[in-house]
């Protein structure tokens, strides 16, 4: 059994390797993983993007490098980060939960208006699932919403909010 990535992944590899060579000063230490991220961490985070290293398959038009979806390379860009030791992009519960929900099921407003703020670091989500009695078990919430002169009233109880504070929006 061949175990070996193959060629082209080696090219790959190579490429991940220079740029973190000579990109990794510009990285954030990797203490710098607040829920409210940096200065320095939402630039990097922006580098990573625009070379492919994060947001990597998310469409161009909302703010993501646009590539399709290959785990190799991305197993490549996980390894070779951890090797050097050097952050790799941004992880919050706005892109690992919200980016991906909009991207199946949002409207095309919402996908142009929220996903690429929230993958630059500019808008900072928290979620709102927890409920008393219900923890964040999704299948027991009772939380509401019902349309009001043209907006959603949401009501509902809350017992934690995982980085309110840093937060600008709720996804609930």
């Amino acid at each position: 059994m061949d175990l070996e990535y193959g060629p082209e992944y080696d090219v790959f590899r190579k490429q991940v390797r220079a740029f973190i060579e000579a990109h990794s000063h510009l990285a954030p230490p990797s203490s710098d993983r607040a829920a409210r991220p940096s200065c320095k961490a939402v630039e990097w985070q922006k580098l990573l993007i625009e070379h492919g290293y994060t947001a990597r398959t998310i469409p161009q038009e909302y703010g993501g490098y646009g590539a399709e979806p290959d785990i190799l390379q991305s197993r490549i860009i996980a390894e070779e980060f951890a090797r050097a030791r050097v952050p790799g992009g941004l992880s919050n519960q706005g892109i690992s939960m919200f980016v991906p929900t909009l991207l199946e099921l949002g409207t095309e407003e919402q996908k142009r208006r929220w996903i690429e703020p929230t993958l630059k670091g500019d808008v900072v989500w928290c979620q709102g699932y927890s409920e008393p009695g219900a923890g964040s078990d999704l299948a027991n919430l009772k939380t509401s919403a019902h349309i009001e002169n043209g907006e959603f009233v949401v009501n509902g109880q809350k017992i934690w909010t995982s980085t309110a504070k840093q937060a600008d929006m709720i996804f609930c």
